[in-house]
């Protein structure tokens, strides 16, 4: 996501684009899959602070 004006990265969206199964890691094939429907929202990553360091691994405060 950009902003309109800046066009700076915000962050990001992943929206299923059909209907799926899924299954968890290590899930067994005998069980039953999930299922996401078309339009669900799956991930959503906000960027709340970036900021340049003078190090690798520097945190800003």
């Amino acid at each position: 996501m950009l902003d309109p004006k800046s066009y700076a990265y915000l962050g990001g969206r992943a929206i299923s684009i059909r209907r799926h199964a899924f299954r968890g890691a290590g899930d067994s094939l005998n069980l039953d899959a999930g299922y996401i429907k078309k339009g669900v929202l799956q991930d959503l990553t906000i960027r709340t602070a970036a900021a340049i360091v003078s190090a690798p691994g520097q945190r800003t405060t």
